[in-house]
């Protein structure tokens, strides 16, 4: 995905915002029904927090949400499952089902950066993460392609070594084991990569940085990848049959005080300037 430079991003956002405000206030039809949030799973703690930040001033408004691979949330909304609001890891899937007509406009809402995930006593660093990676004994996890965009920005990083590693593409992509992400199976729980790699069934796994421990004496650590790793996008579209209650939610998670507890969760606030990870 290419990125324009922030200060020109920033303003193009800044311009749009109050066009995809209306957008969003004019998909909503007057209803007080439960708001239904299908959103992707590495937001769960963050938009909890929201969520319960959001009810003090709107406690006549209940909220529902459903966590899950945002590729897949995308699959069952072309579907034709019943939503609220989306919030998916990938702006290009919000965007989808927005062009689709299943939304309203969709909005950038967060950025997230990509990190790998080791054990603790691992002296790997994110000076030489990539060496690391290109080492054949390395086993490598990654979320599901398509299923998560998690997956799709990994595969994204592999191809952008290409440049300054050639045969990166074809070797990390043949070696990575995509063991989480897919769409769940209730028989066949998938295993968490923090289970993984403190059994010691893979040595590293690529994931969020938002989704990484944060000190403590956590037996995996979280690194963050180098350049020319992709920073995510997150995308939110409200349903065009939603209520009040969703459009005013996705005002406060763009808000101020969402944004705030989105920076507390790990994310960038879109508010932010962009840093280069």
């Amino acid at each position: 995905m290419l990125r324009t430079p922030f200060h020109t991003r920033r303003c193009g956002i800044l311009r749009l915002l109050p066009a995809l405000l209306c957008g969003l206030l004019a998909a909503a039809p007057a209803s007080a029904e439960t708001v239904n949030i299908l959103a992707a799973g590495s937001l769960k703690k963050a938009f909890t927090a929201i969520i319960a930040d959001w009810q003090k001033t709107h406690p006549e408004t209940p909220v529902s949400m459903e966590n899950g691979p945002a590729g897949w949330l995308r699959q069952r909304i072309e579907h034709g499952e019943a939503f609220d609001l989306y919030a998916s890891a990938a702006l290009s899937h919000a965007e989808a089902v927005s062009q689709a007509g299943w939304a309203g406009p969709a909005v950038l809402f967060a950025r997230n950066r990509l990190c790998a995930l080791v054990k603790a006593d691992n002296p790997v660093s994110s000076d030489s993460v990539v060496a690391y990676l290109l080492r054949p004994s390395t086993r490598i996890a990654t979320s599901t392609p398509l299923s998560d965009p998690g997956g799709d920005y990994a595969w994204a990083f592999f191809r952008r070594l290409e440049a300054s590693h050639p045969g990166a593409y074809a070797e990390l992509s043949q070696r990575a084991q995509q063991l989480y992400g897919a769409p769940p199976n209730p028989d066949k729980p998938a295993p968490s990569a923090s289970l993984l790699i403190a059994e010691g069934r893979i040595d590293i796994a690529l994931g969020y940085c938002s989704g990484m421990p944060r000190g403590g004496d956590a037996p995996v650590k979280g690194i963050a990848l180098p350049a020319p790793a992709p920073l995510a996008e997150y995308g939110l579209a409200v349903a065009r049959k939603a209520g009040p209650g969703a459009a005013e939610f996705a005002l406060f998670v763009l808000s101020p005080s969402g944004q705030r507890i989105l920076a507390e969760h790990g994310f960038l606030a879109v508010t932010r300037p962009q840093e280069t990870p």
